[in-house]
């Protein structure tokens, strides 16, 4: 009995297992998909991470940084960031914008706030 159990056990452990990869990357496939479609216009002064989780928006957002800041490749100066206003958060605290601004503040950027989900980092 103990050893049906046992099979059974790690029978359900890896159907378990192959679940969560499958959703895990419908899940990507959904960001990408979001991202996209926020982002059509292709402007690189302009990035809009409204709806990503945060995780995924800030890994977008190191990147674009990094792509622009780093690698001095940039044409521009400013780069609008749109992260939404929280409406959907606890509290109605955006955790993507609290998350951007704190990655801004770490690489001791500077920004100015257009409106309650959006603001613009300044890049040089």
């Amino acid at each position: 009995y103990e050893e049906q159990n046992g099979s059974q056990a790690k029978k359900l452990s890896t159907l378990a297992k192959v679940a969560k990869k499958k959703a895990q990357d419908y899940d990507d496939q959904a960001s990408k998909a979001i991202f996209h479609f926020n982002n059509q216009n292709d402007d690189p002064s302009f990035i809009d991470l409204h709806g990503l989780k945060v995780k995924e928006a800030i890994c977008i957002l190191k990147d674009r940084l990094e792509k622009s800041i780093l690698n001095n490749k940039t044409d521009y100066l400013e780069l609008e960031c749109v992260t939404g206003k929280g409406n959907h958060s606890p509290y109605n605290i955006g955790k993507i914008k609290s998350a951007v601004h704190k990655l801004v503040n770490e690489l001791g950027l500077h920004y100015d706030m257009v409106n309650d989900g959006s603001f613009v980092i300044k890049l040089m």
